[in-house]
This record gives C-alpha cells, structure tokens and sequence, in this order.
C-alpha cells in the first residue's frame, strides 16, 4: 500500500508509528450555523483513521504528494539566518 503523503510528509500514526489508514471527510458543525440551519455552509476536514490502533489525525485542507520532500533540500533555520546581509550584534 503506498504511502499517503500530506505536504511533503508521510502520514505516520504518532501513536503506534502505523502507516496505513483510511480516508474520510468530516463536516466541522458551529452552533451558529446549525441554529439557522445552514450546516452545508461549514467547513469540511479530510480525517485519517489509522488501521492499526483507531487513532485519528484531522487536516484542513490538506495538499496531498507523490513524493516526500528531501529535508536536505528544506532550508533550516530562521530568516534571518539565512540572510547573508544579516549580522549578529
């Protein structure tokens, strides 16, 4: 089974490290909105159920990928570390 990867990352169960889930949509309900029955106008968030243990991991509006990004390709640090006109005073 190939892994689902959510921006640029693999999705790993934090709980029992599992790598296999199942995909769902949730609908986000407010108080609000459902007072004055307009449901269809909340959000939506796509939900992982992880196969192994039952743990679920919410995304809103998640950017799904083929592949992993490289964390050598990633730049590190903050800003201005990589500002070559910044110094430290």
């Amino acid at each position: 089974m190939p892994r689902i990867i959510i921006n640029g990352k693999p999705l790993i169960c934090p709980h029992c490290h599992g790598a296999s889930f199942d995909q769902r949509s949730a609908q986000l309900n407010t108080a609000g909105l459902t007072f004055l029955n307009l449901d269809w106008m909340n959000k939506s968030a796509t939900v992982f159920r992880c196969q192994d243990c039952g743990r679920l991991e919410w995304f809103l509006d998640p950017v799904f990928g083929e592949e992993e990004i490289d964390p050598a390709s990633e730049v590190s640090g903050t800003p201005w570390e990589n500002n070559p006109d910044h110094t430290n005073q």
